[in-house]
């Protein structure tokens, strides 16, 4: 798992494991400094996350982990209620560590968390309360016209009771906003706009990333059983 920091991949990561009911652990989470460590038992197919941190610092270690640690998947998670700038970052860092030879196949679910995480936002920002909350949307509004990233009309935001600030866009126009059609074609991608704090929302996102692995396994050992066909019958005639 990648992404900056505050993005929700932590949040994301434990919602998955131990569910709303366990939020008043969640809620307690500190920054990750290094990384998270967990075994994810999922149906069809079992997996390993290391949830990488995403300080600034510790960025230029996520090559280190993709050249030293087997990846078969990239979750990248991205909160989409920050300024404008921080989403360029984000998109800036996503399609450095996608050009990881290592990744060529890999699968990537990129998560655009609709969560913000209300305490650092606030204190990156200094913005409190509706007016500031009316003031940051239209200045995302603003830079995301002024800069076109992307062609989409606005749309409508639509609101939750536990979000500080809403995204001014949707699914479509954040995949074009961060050019999820410039990944390698031999990826498999998906994007999902989610709340990382919904259980089910974030157990949709490790489902998919099982299936596909498990497909991926599975395709794997089919062209083993292949190569393996077509040597036995290279030796076959080989010794007639």
């Amino acid at each position: 798992m990648f992404g900056l920091e505050r993005a929700g991949k932590t949040h994301m990561l434990y919602n998955n494991l131990v569910g709303e009911g366990g939020m008043h652990t969640i809620k307690k989470l500190k920054e990750t400094l290094g990384m998270n460590y967990e075994h994810v038992i999922e149906s069809p197919q079992n997996f390993d996350v290391w949830d990488i941190s995403g300080n600034p610092q510790l960025r230029k270690n996520w090559s280190l982990y993709i050249k030293n640690v087997p990846v078969a998947g990239v979750i990248y998670v991205v909160n989409v209620s920050e300024e404008i700038e921080r989403l360029r970052e984000s998109k800036k860092w996503l399609h450095m560590i996608m050009n990881e030879q290592a990744l060529n196949d890999c699968i990537v679910a990129v998560v655009f968390n609709s969560k913000p995480n209300l305490q650092a936002n606030q204190a990156q920002s200094g913005f409190t309360g509706k007016d500031s909350t009316m003031k940051k949307d239209q200045t995302l509004k603003s830079g995301y016209e002024s800069q076109n990233m992307a062609t989409a009309a606005m749309q409508k935001p639509v609101k939750k009771k536990d979000q500080w600030v809403e995204s001014p866009f949707n699914q479509e126009q954040l995949e074009k906003i961060f050019a999820l059609n410039k990944l390698k074609k031999t990826m498999i991608k998906q994007s999902f706009l989610i709340d990382v704090g919904e259980q089910k929302a974030c157990e949709k996102v490790f489902q998919w990333v099982s299936a596909r692995l498990d497909s991926k396994i599975k395709q794997k050992a089919k062209r083993e059983r292949q190569q393996a066909a077509a040597a036995q019958s290279e030796n076959t005639d080989a010794s007639k």
